[in-house]
């Protein structure tokens, strides 16, 4: 099984790791609080989308592992373990590249841009008064938080795409067995 995670789980590490660079990119052009919530539920289709494909080589590999065994090893538990060997590996590119992006470039302030981006998003909604500030002080630790503690942010990213991870490994287990 190693030659086949080792194989797909780099194909699948340096598909995340182009296709979320260049959302990245994206990303970063000029971010300011009004651009990110503006472009908020864009950002995040477009962002889950590159998870998606970037998974792809999760069922491919499952595929070409289970078709180099015999029949009956075939079972669900084996080929998810598979395809989640495969997804672990991409989903370890995929907080390589965001630590990479966010300490190299404007990224770094993604934290306080958030932030501000929330704190506004919650005034318009029409919260006021000590109900707003309880919620400005919380968003706040979290942006210190978030930009200082780099195993805080490392553990968030790693939950961003983990979902994705599973959800890959699952239909690559129901596909792919007997």
């Amino acid at each position: 099984m190693k030659p086949f995670v080792l194989r797909y789980g780099l194909a699948a590490g340096v598909a995340i790791l182009v296709l979320s660079s260049i959302h990245f990119v994206m990303l970063s052009d000029n971010l300011t609080p009004e651009k990110l919530s503006a472009e908020m539920a864009v950002g995040m289709l477009i962002g889950f989308a590159t998870m998606f494909i970037s998974m792809i080589p999760v069922l491919i590999g499952t595929r070409k592992y289970r078709n180099s065994i015999p029949v009956e090893h075939w079972s669900f538990l084996r080929m998810w373990g598979a395809g989640l060997a495969i997804a672990a590996i991409a989903s370890i590119f995929y907080v390589i590249s965001w630590e990479i992006w966010f300490t190299f470039t404007e990224l770094h302030q993604f934290g306080n841009i958030y932030a501000d981006a929330q704190i506004a998003g919650l005034s318009a909604s029409g919260v006021s008064g000590a109900e707003l500030e309880s919620a400005t002080k919380e968003i706040r630790e979290f942006a210190v938080e978030y930009t200082d503690n780099r195993l805080y942010r490392i553990g968030l990213t790693f939950m961003e795409i983990s979902p994705v991870a599973i959800i890959m490994s699952l239909l690559a287990g129901f596909f792919n067995r007997k």
